[in-house]
């Protein structure tokens, strides 16, 4: 289930080798940045591989157990502001 979206089923169809971890690492060669220096927020089990990644990891409360389980610190849910609790927490 997708948090975002109470009551529908989506389904990820993706090549084996493509993540959100594989492209966060491209963009940060790009932008010449160390990993250490990325923050990642998620809240679907699609995005394991980019808190994995990321050298903090911050997971929504409403994500699934899994995610949370790879995630430094949980955050507020999307309804409660979690994002930007998750801002001022570290960014700001």
């Amino acid at each position: 289930m997708n948090p975002a979206l109470p009551g529908i089923r989506l389904v990820n169809i993706i090549k084996d080798d493509v993540s959100k971890g594989k492209a966060l690492m491209a963009l940060a060669s790009h932008l010449r940045l160390n990993l250490e220096e990325v923050v990642a927020i998620g809240d679907g089990a699609n995005d394991i591989s980019l808190l994995s990644t990321a050298g903090l990891a911050i997971a929504m409360k409403n994500a699934p157990p899994e995610l949370k389980a790879v995630a430094d610190y949980v955050t507020g849910d999307t309804e409660h502001n979690g994002f930007a609790q998750a801002v001022r927490k570290y960014l700001l």
